[in-house]
């Protein structure tokens, strides 16, 4: 951030270089004697302010100690600034729900260079006013008040869609305590502010809580039903404001991400329109609003959007992530456009680890950078050059060692199986993030095999094509150890406490990392089937204990039912989404045929 010439430098010397955003001048106002920024404390930095080279600050400092000036009345309250002092909380109320400290610094820590990429990509303009951001901000660390029924402000709203208010706020409630912590699309801070003035969308407020509503301690059909009502409350509200004309809010697009091609009951549509609304809520339109979307819609309105540089940035951050990884997955040309050079962009030099936003962005380029380069025509017509496929896998190596913070990155025992990080307050946050990174992971490893599957290796003459596909064979199956050995990780008893937040299994908070398991079971249940039908050649290397061929072939396929049966029981855990029952039936009929295959 900018500061005037002379002024003295709140933010911490890591901050400072960073261009982040830091709140140890907060903190010390708390009543801290040795105040640590929470950038600092989560990388177990020491927090410091060094300025002693500055001349002028150190000059203007010595003036004060010579005239010391007078003592000032204290200075009035400024109503847009609450003071640091938390209220009591009401009786019966959850509470004040203080900031996690390691989500509570600006845009997560998002650095400068990614916030002007993210700027760039979506709206074409190379600089980004982080004066503006960091005013929008000021306020991260005062504590969010959850209301109470009787002084909610949308009392109206719920009335007329026919819900009731105090299970519409435990819904959201449920969703920030919950599911947000692996997809952080809405500022949660942003959010209460805006819902305590009036001025959240309806369209938003529908959609967060019908994303939190299986979060509650409602049954299994009740909160279902209630989730389809609330899904199509939605549905209305976001329609009737694309009706009006005009530009679109911001939280509109917002609650658009949340909400992206749900799966709703037709039999509840009235209208029977519902093939031409879907038109209106599916990815595509998502990426197409967020691109028109220039952020300055709405800043002199009557309803004001709170830190919406902030909420802009990461809004973008999403919908990136989103489109990459979703087109890779569906092999679909992407919308947003592809301006940069991606030899440039997509893994600069850094001097120090990056955290959990900054890792999946660098991910979802390396993404976008997969699809590129293994699913244009000429790789459909004649196959993926050896080459390519040799880069990428270096890609991903170089991106593990430059993109991961310290807390994100995998630690193993000499077996190389994973061991638990020691339990600290922020643990059920931060083994949820490594959970999905590790498991975004996986998915680019099992994608790079999927394409080389479907369109074949091309053929140099020599023995570069047959070297590739012993080079994918050996990557695709160390991916897949590394999701069996992430689930293992998951069951540990010692990480019982740290990896299930509020008594909920990882796995139901992140559907993603559910999806992302399903694949990499119904590869082994496919390449099972494979080995047992001798389409793929036996290992050219004597293993030892396998000299019968009859039990070398029982032992092989032994651990493959092992691994598939270790993750068909993790993907078993997300029971709060209605369309699991639909994944958990797909996925045992592919273990079905790969047990009637093997044991005829």
């Amino acid at each position: 951030m900018h500061l005037k010439r002379g002024s003295e430098r709140e933010a911490c010397d890591f901050c400072h270089r960073r261009k982040i955003k830091c709140d140890r001048a907060l903190i010390a106002k708390a009543g801290h004697a040795s105040p640590t920024c929470t950038a600092c404390e989560i990388r177990s930095l020491d927090c410091q302010v060094d300025d002693s080279n500055d001349v002028r600050i150190q000059r203007k400092r010595r003036q004060k100690e010579n005239h010391p000036a007078p003592a000032a009345a204290p200075a009035a309250p400024d109503p847009r600034h609450p003071s640091p002092q938390a209220p009591s909380a009401a009786p019966g109320l959850s509470g004040y729900l203080d900031p996690e400290p390691w989500f509570s610094s600006s845009l997560f820590d998002l650095s400068s260079e990614n916030i002007l990429f993210l700027n760039q990509v979506f709206t074409g303009d190379y600089t980004f006013d982080f004066n503006g951001m960091a005013d929008a901000g000021s306020t991260i660390m005062y504590p969010v008040q959850i209301p109470l029924p009787g002084q909610d402000v949308f009392a109206d709203l719920w009335g007329s869609s026919g819900v009731d208010g105090s299970m519409v706020l435990a819904a959201l409630e449920a969703y920030f305590a919950l599911a947000w912590v692996s997809l952080p699309i809405v500022s949660k801070e942003a959010f209460w502010t805006d819902y305590h003035a009036g001025q959240c969308s309806p369209a938003l407020l529908f959609a967060i809580a019908a994303c939190g509503v299986v979060y509650t301690d409602l049954e299994d059909s009740v909160r279902w039903d209630m989730q389809q009502k609330l899904a199509y409350r939605f549905k209305s509200a976001f329609l009737e404001s694309q009706n009006g004309g005009g530009d679109i809010r911001l939280d509109d697009i917002e609650a658009l991400a949340l909400m992206v091609e749900f799966e709703y009951d037709e039999s509840r549509d009235p209208s029977g329109h519902g093939h031409l609304d879907k038109m209106y809520l599916s990815h595509e339109s998502l990426v197409l609003l967020t691109l028109r979307y220039q952020g300055t819609v709405h800043r002199d309105s009557l309803m004001p959007i709170t830190r919406l540089e902030e909420r802009r940035i990461l809004l973008f951050w999403h919908v990136f992530g989103l489109d990459a990884f979703r087109c890779l997955d569906k092999r679909t040309m992407s919308r947003i456009p592809d301006d940069y050079d991606t030899s440039q962009e997509l893994l600069p030099e850094r001097t120090d680890a990056t955290n959990y936003l900054e890792a999946v962005l660098s991910l979802a380029v390396i993404a976008r950078d997969i699809f590129k380069t293994l699913c244009p025509n000429a790789c459909r017509r004649n196959g993926i050059k050896a080459a390519d496929v040799y880069r990428l896998y270096e890609v991903l190596k170089r991106w593990r060692a430059t993109s991961w913070a310290p807390y994100l990155e995998r630690r193993t025992d000499s077996s190389g199986r994973l061991i638990p990080y020691s339990f600290s307050g922020a643990n059920e946050y931060q083994d949820l993030q490594r959970l999905v990174l590790w498991s975004l992971e996986t998915n680019c490893y099992m994608q790079i095999e999927s394409c080389a599957d479907a369109f074949g290796l091309a053929s140099s003459g020599g023995l570069d094509a047959e070297a590739a596909a012993m080079r994918i064979e050996y990557e695709s199956m160390q991916a897949a150890q590394d999701a069996v050995r992430t689930v293992e990780w998951m069951e540990m008893p010692s990480n019982q406490t740290s990896l299930f937040v509020k008594g909920r299994h990882p796995v139901d908070l992140a559907r993603m990392v559910q999806q992302i398991l399903a694949g990499v079971c119904t590869w082994l249940t496919i390449r099972g089937q494979r080995r047992y039908n001798s389409l793929f050649s036996v290992a050219p290397f004597k293993i030892h204990g396998n000299d019968d061929v009859e039990d070398a072939s029982k032992t092989e396929l032994g651990a493959y039912s092992a691994a598939i049966a270790t993750l068909r029981g993790a993907v078993a855990k997300g029971t709060s989404q209605r369309g699991s029952a639909g994944l958990f039936q797909w996925l045992d009929g592919k273990i079905g045929a790969f047990q009637s295959a093997v044991n005829p």
